[in-house]
């Protein structure tokens, strides 16, 4: 926990004690719990916020490339030439 020792919060914890008192810490600790949880929380839905939108981002980039080739193959479609009728009723006769 933030490389602090047992030392280390033993230590923080008396002088908690001394410098609050024995009747306001509780309440002090709740609230600095209350604090870390919220900030917990929002933490999580930034994370989870920016997952969605990559994934929309990732999903918006891949229908875009599935868009372009769509309008090359329209492309090369209109560029194709139809079949001059009048040569296949010749072959057709002959």
């Amino acid at each position: 926990m933030f490389g602090i020792g047992i030392a280390e919060l033993a230590l923080i914890l008396v002088i908690a004690l001394i410098v609050v008192g024995p009747e306001k810490l509780p309440e002090i600790a709740k609230a600095i719990g209350k604090v870390f949880s919220d900030i917990k929380k929002a933490t999580e839905d930034v994370k989870d916020t920016i997952s969605d939108e990559t994934r929309k981002l990732a999903e918006a980039a891949k229908l875009n490339e599935i868009e372009e080739e769509v309008k090359k193959t329209l492309d090369d479609a209109q560029k194709i030439e139809p079949p001059d009728k009048k040569e296949d009723l010749k072959k057709e006769k002959a």
